[in-house]
């Protein structure tokens, strides 16, 4: 498996501001209900920066996943086309 890997240096103040505006775009909950007892709320035990790596991970897989089926309807629609334009009709 090959690695692929992301940097960029930034300030620690922006990087606060990146995860947290990551995180509470994408609907990151500091507390969230306890599984165990429903009526009370715990710590998220997925941290805000787990979490950002995640929605990270999905922007990558929804980029792949929305190109490679336009490039797959590309395709398909090119060879329909070509197979009906070869239907002969004589005179």
């Amino acid at each position: 498996m090959a690695d692929l890997s992301f940097s960029w240096t930034v300030s620690a103040e922006n990087k606060t501001r990146i995860i947290n505006g990551i995180a509470y775009q994408h609907g990151y909950q500091d507390q969230i209900e306890d599984p165990d007892n429903p009526e009370q709320m715990i710590p998220n035990p997925e941290g805000k920066g787990a979490f950002c790596k995640r929605m990270t991970k999905e922007w990558i897989r929804a980029n792949v996943r929305a190109y490679e089926a336009n490039q797959a309807v590309i395709i398909a629609r090119d060879a329909k086309i070509a197979e009906v334009d070869a239907i002969d009709i004589a005179d």
